[in-house]
């Protein structure tokens, strides 16, 4: 069976490809320190601190924090190799050879990979690039911190050299790192990208490279390093329904006592500052928004040391019963993106959810979730706006997540979906997932995979209609090129077509906009960029194409207009459309125009 088209750009083809960080939404961001007699930061359960680097690190109950984040369901980790000071918690040569004491022999950092492999927690580490301002004069002398010489050469030499030693000896147990402060005057001024990158690499090129913004949420990646953007909630509102949700990763202080490292006791009274249901609305707020990956880090830190709780007190306790609400729910939450049919804006918060519910798609975009998660004060039935794009069309049927009864779906005029739960079913106070399967396009028995490009204007007529773009909800579900009998105009679709494609077939998408039947004739155009000219369109490719119109309005349909096309790898195809307003056999209604579907054949 052909699987539902994957929604892509012309310029997606043959880009980096997506890492698995896109798709996480759901991770622990751990501060487990040293920073000197002077700031030894991260306390024991009684309260006490260690009083040097390997005593910090001695101390790290590896088999419990990993077996803790297993139960809490995440799936990744974010750990400090050093924070304050540059303390590292491991041996790194390098750092030996400029620094004395800032290293550990016991490698906590191995006993943390070892320790979380079992249950497949992805690791990013911690680094911050850019604290040489904790060094003492003398140390800051040795590593170049403030000696600008060929821009900042030496400190440069010194970071990359302990990343290096760092990424050489853990190799693949480290998926990525988390850098600390890439918007600071210090990063941008004292840090040499080009050499940087390799460091960071060393030992596994898949790592992911992630750049702290501090409170900004800019989803933007730093050319040659950073892929993906976080945004620490360092100050975050009392009240939960204010946290505000980001197109970045948002790294959140879950302890009242408000610090990223554990500083309250075991004797005292609970940490929690947000409820394990506050939490777990907002993760699924920002699952709806976060496009950049990551989702939300909840930012918790362990004690040093053995106890009947590694973490200060409550917060395992509300981290477990987390972890539980998304475990529920998990294929809704866990590697999934934002939807594009309806989009949950940057800055959406829980007092003020857009249309009372946040939308998330399936990595393979047959499913579309709706989290109800403000329902409707009365009644069984919500309402979801006409969906944004093309994304959106043809859903099978619909159900709840929760309980596996069917979910009556009605389409209304304006393009809206009504969605109304079964009799046995109630709306949860938390969370009720609609799950929406969507219909695969086209003939059946096409192999898989089915990837849509959009329309574009190409050419004005100079006599009869210009092509009208429609937004959704004017006359269709989604975005169309409006076309009628007299519509000369050319529209165009660019696409690349995987390199993994041998051989592929083009299908015209469009819905009938207009009522009554007929027949709609439409003539191609064909060229590829890369070898500059015209796709030959053979015997297997019809030049022009009839259409058979059914009388049904915002039925959607899909004609061949390629078929076993071989692929010419690299090249940037385009095909233009056009309505054959001056042939005699088209007597057809207006249609709207969404694209061309690329199906695989070989």
């Amino acid at each position: 069976m052909s699987k539902p088209i994957r929604v892509v750009s012309p310029e997606s083809i043959g880009k980096a490809p997506i890492t698995w960080f896109d798709g996480a939404r759901y991770g622990l961001f751990c501060h487990y320190t040293f920073g000197g007699t002077a700031n030894p930061q991260t306390i024991t359960a009684n309260g006490t601190k260690q009083t040097t680097t390997e005593g910090m690190a001695a101390a790290f109950d590896a088999d419990t924090f990993a077996a803790n984040c297993a139960k809490f369901g995440v799936e990744y980790v974010i750990f400090t190799a050093w924070h304050y000071a540059m303390n590292i918690l491991g041996p790194n040569a390098a750092m030996d050879s400029y620094l004395t004491g800032h290293t550990a022999q016991t490698d906590a950092i191995q006993k943390l990979i070892t320790a979380l492999r079992p249950y497949g927690i992805k690791l990013l580490l911690y680094v911050h690039l850019t604290d040489g301002n904790d060094l003492t004069s003398a140390e800051q002398t040795t590593t170049g911190w403030n000696d600008s010489t060929g821009g900042y050469a030496t400190w440069n030499t010194f970071v990359t050299s302990i990343l290096t030693d760092m990424g050489s000896r853990y190799g693949t147990g480290i998926d990525g790192y988390w850098i600390d402060m890439v918007q600071s005057a210090e990063f941008q001024t004292r840090i040499n990208l080009t050499t940087l990158k390799p460091a960071l690499l060393a030992g596994n090129a898949r790592r992911v490279i992630v750049g702290n913004g501090g409170n900004n949420d800019d989803a933007t990646p730093i050319p040659n390093l950073v892929q993906h953007r976080t945004r620490e909630y360092i100050a975050p509102p009392t009240d939960a329904t204010q946290l505000l949700s980001g197109y970045s990763q948002v790294a959140i202080i879950e302890s009242r006592y408000a610090e990223w490292w554990a500083t309250a006791p075991a004797s005292y009274s609970s940490a929690v500052k947000y409820t394990p249901a506050e939490m777990f609305r907002y993760t699924v707020l920002q699952a709806g928004t976060n496009t950049n990956g990551g989702g939300t880090a909840w930012a918790i830190g362990p004690y040093a040391g053995k106890s009947a709780s590694i973490w200060e007190p409550g917060l395992e306790d509300a981290m477990t019963t987390l972890g539980a609400s998304i475990a529920a729910l998990a294929e809704s939450i866990k590697k999934t993106r934002p939807s594009t049919s309806w989009v949950t804006p940057n800055t959406a918060k829980l007092s003020a959810v857009p249309n009372g519910f946040v939308a998330t798609t399936s990595a393979d975009a047959s499913k579309e979730y709706i989290h109800v998660l403000t329902p409707p004060t009365s009644g069984k039935t919500v309402t979801l706006p006409a969906p944004s794009d093309v994304a959106a069309i043809a859903f099978e049927d619909a159900y709840n997540l929760a309980t596996g009864s069917p979910v009556t779906l009605q389409q209304l005029g304006d393009g809206s979906y009504a969605a109304t739960l079964a009799s046995s079913d109630s709306w949860s106070t938390t969370d009720t997932v609609i799950v929406l399967r969507r219909r695969a396009l086209g003939r059946g028995g096409v192999s898989e995979p089915r990837l849509w490009f959009g329309p574009e204007r190409f050419t004005t007529p100079s006599s009869g209609t210009t092509a009208v773009l429609l937004p959704a909800g004017a006359g269709s579900r989604f975005p169309v090129w409006q076309m009628g009998p007299d519509t000369p105009t050319q529209v165009q679709c660019s696409f690349r077509v995987p390199d993994d494609w041998n051989s592929f077939s083009v299908e015209m998408l469009f819905t009938q906009l207009g009522a009554g039947t007929g027949t709609a004739y439409f003539t191609t155009n064909r060229s590829q960029v890369a070898v500059g000219s015209l796709l030959s369109a053979g015997d297997e490719n019809p030049a022009d194409t009839l259409v058979q119109m059914s009388g049904t309005v915002n039925q959607l349909s899909s004609v061949q207009i390629m078929r076993r096309r071989q692929n010419t790898r690299g090249a940037l195809n385009h095909i233009r459309v056009q309505r054959f307003a001056s042939n005699g056999s088209d007597t057809g209604p207006t249609l709207g125009f969404l694209g061309l579907v690329l199906v695989r054949s070989t």
